[in-house]
C-alpha cells in the first residue's frame, strides 16, 4: 500500500516530466518558426517578371499610343526614354528588338555599367544573376505595327 506522500511525489514527478516535454516542444517550434522567418527569399525572378510586365503593359513606359494605348505594342521612339520606366540601382537590362527573321531593329540599355556584366554571366555567377527572356511582341516603327521579338538580358546583383 502506498502512502499519501509517495502519491503526491509521483504526481509532482509526472508534472515535471510534462513540463520538460512542453519546454522541448516549445523550443523546437520556435526554432522552426525562427528559421522560416529569417530565411532569405530570392525575389529576383519575380522582379524580372515585373520588369517585363511594366515594359509591355504600362502606358507610361514603352507602349504605342494613338487614340488609345495599344497593349503589347512597343513604340520604338519611346525606347530612347526607357531609363525613366525602370528604376533601381541593383539591376541592368539589355533589350534587343528584332523582326520575325531575328534581324535587330533597335536596342536599348538600362544601367549600362551593370548591364555590361552580361558578358560574364556564364563565367562569374557568384555576385550576380543573369536571366534571359525572349518575348513575342508587336512594335510600331513609325508607319505600321509589325510582329517581332524582344530579347531581354537582365543582370541583377545578389543581395
Amino acid at each position: 500500500m502506498r502512502k499519501k506522500g509517495q502519491e503526491i511525489l509521483a504526481k509532482e514527478m509526472r508534472e515535471v516530466v510534462r513540463l520538460v516535454f512542453l519546454v522541448i516542444v516549445f523550443v523546437a517550434i520556435s526554432f522552426v518558426v525562427n528559421g522560416y522567418i529569417n530565411k532569405k527569399n530570392d525575389t529576383g525572378l519575380l522582379e524580372n517578371d515585373l520588369l517585363v510586365v511594366r515594359a509591355l503593359y504600362s502606358q507610361n513606359c514603352l507602349l504605342y499610343e494613338n487614340e488609345r494605348v495599344n497593349v503589347g505594342v512597343i513604340d520604338l521612339n519611346k525606347t530612347v526614354n526607357a531609363e525613366k520606366c525602370f528604376t533601381g540601382d541593383n539591376f541592368g537590362l539589355f533589350a534587343s528588338i528584332t523582326d520575325m527573321e531575328k534581324k535587330e531593329i533597335k536596342n536599348f540599355v538600362i544601367n549600362p555599367n551593370i548591364a555590361d556584366l552580361r558578358y560574364g554571366c556564364n563565367i562569374i555567377k557568384k555576385n550576380f544573376n543573369c536571366d534571359y527572356e525572349d518575348i513575342y511582341i508587336r512594335y510600331y516603327d513609325g508607319n505600321e505595327i509589325k510582329p517581332g521579338y524582344m530579347k531581354l538580358t537582365m543582370v541583377r546583383f545578389n543581395e
